[in-house]
């Protein structure tokens, strides 16, 4: 009986392992229909990520029942590593890295769009980073510090916004959140000084024009209660590209539980399928996210200076590779709720 008790009790966590291991083996037996749920949304969501988007499955489907699962541990020099190590880079014409060195999970990034008419920038960092390395960044790329006139920040956790303020005192930045996620940037217990003062409000759908760049945003809530996603353009020679960034990864959901956890995984869901749908529908065929592991950037941007057979850029993967990163963190997500339903 003893026994008996314990696999009931663990239901839920056999089947995610069962899951896994039809991905390794072939599909195992599984009586409930919950498990072959769940492991049906772990095999979509590796078939999906394929290679390149492997750090995100990895991140986010281990993770559903143990936020530590595959954590590396960091030593206590990780984030001074993360900031000493970092190299800023062009990776497209007007499109620049000037974000944290990619090994570290905490490692964030930050975006630079210099639309002739004023920088714009995606993310700032963490408080010990964006200081640093936002200006060194520009500087490095020849773009001058001054010339940021707006910041994008995804959604409100430290690791993006940490170093708003100082921009925002600094220069002047005009900072641009959902209304939600300055509602919950407000709750956040950060000393107030390290956060930015409530500026601009992102409407979702609406399209900010900059100079030569444009970027259309969509409120997708799921990471946060007011996660943005955003669409934006960068010149490439001659062509115009469309660049998609999913605002917000993990399922942390501030430690949630019970009915509230799955309203958390049902609204991720809801969102990342209508922001697919976006990507599709707009012809994006590069990706960035706002974590350097997250997208291979360290690796991408190595890459860039290499000598190639021809002109091709290690950021264009292709309007089918950008929507299957999305995809790969729906069907996580999907697989959470089929787990704690």
């Amino acid at each position: 009986m003893k026994s008996t008790r314990v696999i009931v009790n663990r239901r839920r966590s056999f089947a995610l392992a069962a899951g896994i291991c039809s991905l390794l083996f072939g599909p195992a037996p599984l009586n409930a229909s919950e498990g072959s749920s769940v492991a049906d949304n772990f095999r979509k969501a590796f078939e999906a990520a394929g290679t390149q988007h492997f750090n995100l499955y990895n991140m986010l489907c281990p993770r559903i029942e143990n936020a530590n699962a595959g954590k590396i541990g960091q030593p206590k020099e990780a984030r001074k590593e993360s900031i000493e190590k970092a190299v800023s880079a062009k990776v497209f014409d007007n499109l620049y890295y000037v974000g944290e060195y990619a090994f570290w999970e905490s490692s964030a990034s930050s975006w630079a769009v210099d639309t002739g008419e004023g920088v714009v920038l995606i993310d700032t960092l963490n408080p010990d980073s964006g200081p640093i390395l936002v200006e060194k960044g520009l500087r490095e790329q020849g773009l001058d510090p001054q010339n940021i006139k707006y910041i994008i920040v995804g959604h409100a956790h430290g690791d993006h916004y940490g170093g708003a303020r100082y921009l925002q005192d600094k220069y002047g930045a005009r900072i641009m959140m959902s209304d939600a996620e300055w509602d919950f940037l407000a709750k956040d217990k950060r000393d107030p000084a390290q956060k930015p003062k409530k500026d601009m409000v992102i409407k979702d759908g609406e399209t900010f024009r900059l100079g030569s760049a444009s970027f259309t945003f969509y409120v997708t809530p799921g990471h946060t209660p007011g996660t943005v996603s955003t669409i934006f353009t960068v010149k490439d020679g001659p062509k115009e590209r469309k660049v998609a960034q999913w605002g917000g990864t993990g399922f942390g959901f501030g430690g949630a539980e019970g009915e509230e956890k799955l309203n958390w995984f049902k609204t991720y869901v809801q969102s990342a399928e209508r922001f697919k749908n976006v990507i599709k529908e707009s012809g994006a065929d590069v990706l960035i996210a706002n974590h350097p592991g997250l997208d291979n950037t360290l690796e991408k941007n190595a890459a860039l200076s290499q000598p190639s057979s021809g002109d091709s850029n290690p950021w264009v993967i292709g309007n089918d590779r950008v929507v299957a990163y999305v995809q790969t963190a729906q069907s996580c997500a999907a697989a959470g709720l089929a787990a704690y339903q």
